[in-house]
């Protein structure tokens, strides 16, 4: 935030992890996608992926790293489940105020109009 000029604009972003839980929970190992994305959750150190518990009993998924690939943009980049109210009181404690908010699919349509 201090990098920022007075009345500048932090465009922060990340997958919603909801919906990556849900897609998750609906395959049939720990990886979906299609031609274009494949998401790879990776157990914890340790874990055997046969007992990774996709229901997340008793513990959030938050900060469970995941592989992700985008055709032609993105090739195998590990990432973490990001609790979105965490991030943004993060950036509140840093100076930041939060002007929107929403998944992508609305946001291109929007954006589109």
């Amino acid at each position: 935030a201090r990098r920022l000029k007075p009345g500048g604009l932090f465009c922060g972003t990340t997958t919603d992890g909801n919906v990556l839980c849900k897609k998750l929970q609906a395959s049939e190992g720990l990886s979906f996608g299609n031609s274009l994305y494949r998401v790879e959750f990776l157990p914890p150190d340790g874990q055997d992926p046969k007992d990774f518990d996709k229901t997340f009993k008793g513990r959030s998924p938050f900060g469970l790293k995941y592989r992700f690939y985008l055709q032609d943009a993105v090739d195998d980049c590990v990432e973490c489940l990001v609790h979105f109210p965490t991030f943004k009181k993060i950036g509140e404690e840093c100076g930041l105020k939060l002007v929107d908010e929403m998944n992508f699919v609305p946001y291109v349509e929007r954006a589109l109009v």
